[in-house]
C-alpha cells in the first residue's frame, strides 16, 4: 500500500530535494505532491488526504497563519504526521508553538539527505513485505 506525502515549502529547491528523499525511500508507489502557498497547501491536504506534510516554514506572511494550518491540519486528519522544514531549531517560538499543535518533526534548513532520511524513519517508518519461505506445517 502506497504513502500519499504533501510537500509544502515556498522554495523549488527545497521541495525538490524533499520529493527526492521521498522517493529514494518509498519508491514508485509513493504518491507526492507539491504545493507552494498556505491556500493551495490546504487545497491539496482536504483533496490528496496525506499520511505525511512536509511544511516550511515560515511560509505565510503571518507567520501565527503557519501554526493555524497545521492544527487544521491535524484537526481534520489526527492521524496525519506534520514534519516542519525551518530554519530556526527547535528553541524557537514559532517551532515551538508547531509542536504544541501537534507537528512530529523538524528538519532544518538548508535540508540534508541525512536529516530528511531521520524525519521520514520517525514518522513513515519503512514497511517490508515478508519475503520468507514458510514452513509446511506438517514434516515431510
Amino acid at each position: 500500500m502506497s504513502r500519499t506525502f504533501l510537500v509544502v515549502d515556498r522554495s523549488a529547491p527545497i521541495r525538490m530535494a524533499v520529493v527526492a528523499a521521498i522517493e529514494r525511500r518509498e519508491g514508485s508507489a509513493a504518491r507526492v505532491f507539491e504545493a507552494e502557498t498556505v491556500e493551495d497547501a490546504m487545497a491539496k491536504f482536504l483533496v490528496r488526504d496525506p499520511d505525511v506534510v512536509f511544511f516550511g516554514m515560515p511560509l505565510a506572511m503571518d507567520p501565527a497563519r503557519d501554526i493555524d494550518v497545521v492544527r487544521v491540519m491535524l484537526d481534520t486528519a489526527p492521524t496525519t504526521k506534520v514534519v516542519l522544514l525551518s530554519v530556526h531549531g527547535e528553541e524557537h517560538p514559532l517551532v515551538q508553538q508547531a509542536f504544541d499543535v501537534g507537528a512530529a518533526a523538524l528538519v532544518r534548513k538548508p535540508v540534508r539527505d541525512a536529516a530528511l532520511e531521520g524525519a521520514l524513519d520517525q514518522v513513515a517508518p519503512v514497511r517490508h513485505a515478508f519475503v520468507g519461505r514458510i514452513a509446511p506445517l506438517v514434516p515431510a
